[in-house]
């Protein structure tokens, strides 16, 4: 995969709300990343780099998005499940 400018990232997520210039050009996407990531609802992107790029626990992930664990774990559950495929 290419290297990710964490900021850039964490502004496409919404986790930040500083805009962030030519974002499309300051990220060297993987192509097969770009396209999983596209893929995906926010909420499951926002779930997905929480758990696996921050590695946050699922509670956190969960209290941070306001979402209940066991949707959290059910979401992970279903991603790495459409990953393997």
């Amino acid at each position: 995969m290419g290297r990710l400018h964490l900021n850039t990232l964490r502004w496409e997520l919404g986790l930040i709300h500083t805009p962030a210039p030519r974002i499309r050009e300051t990220i060297p996407w993987d192509d097969r990343f770009r396209e999983a990531m596209e893929g995906l609802s926010r909420l499951e992107q926002q779930v997905f780099i929480r758990r696996y790029w921050y590695l946050d626990s699922t509670v956190q992930i969960a209290d941070a998005l306001g979402i209940s664990r066991r949707k959290t774990t059910s979401i992970l559950r279903r991603l790495r499940q459409r990953l393997c495929q």
